[in-house]
């Protein structure tokens, strides 16, 4: 049995670092890092930090959200962090309501499905080297990954309640991210 453990990123740097380091000795699976921007560190740079720290545990942020920054920005993260975690990066993808409310923003507004559905295809296709058009019609894709830029060890895609399951582009999208052989994939439980 595996087991992941999600962190608050609210304390310092350095302690962040040494739960994750407590976690990996413990046998934890991955850690999960809260992305709140308004209350916690930054989420790249903990995982990054946290990446240096560790050799084993898989981490990612728990949960990227779209309307925080945009998915060039986040595909560019991801593809960063993989050269310092090679194999151990994973990715999670939600609402944000958390994020949403310390910005002001309406929960119900910022967290559609569609949404959800755009950051998946579009992480898809950029950390698979293919472009992506922007909303002023251009092309834009990640110039620089090389040979060794993978897609994340896992996908995770929580949504807010399991009526979003139920659609199946939801489904389809979130597997589609996965590797090929979709080892260690989960279908995430539901938020009951």
């Amino acid at each position: 049995m595996k087991f992941d453990v999600g962190i608050l990123a609210s304390q310092p740097l350095p302690v962040l670092v040494r739960q994750v380091q407590l976690a990996e000795s413990l046998g934890f699976d991955t850690a999960w890092i809260a992305d709140t921007h308004l209350v916690c560190r930054e989420l790249w740079v903990t995982l990054a930090a946290c990446a240096a720290g560790t050799s084993r545990i898989r981490l990612g942020p728990g949960i990227a959200v779209p309307h925080t920054r945009h998915v060039s920005v986040t595909a560019s993260a991801i593809a960063t962090l993989h050269e310092l975690a090679e194999g151990r990066v994973v990715i999670g993808i939600g609402t944000g309501g958390s994020a949403a409310e310390t910005m002001g923003l309406s929960v119900g507004k910022v967290a559609r499905i569609a949404t959800l559905e755009s950051m998946a295809q579009a992480l898809r296709r950029l950390l698979g080297r293919e472009s992506i058009r922007l909303d002023n019609g251009t092309d834009a894709r990640l110039a620089w990954p090389g040979s060794s830029a993978r897609r994340p060890s896992r996908s995770t895609w929580p949504a807010p309640g399991p009526a979003c399951w139920t659609r199946r582009g939801v489904w389809a999208t979130a597997r589609s991210c996965t590797p090929a052989s979709r080892r260690g994939w989960s279908r995430p439980r539901s938020a009951a």
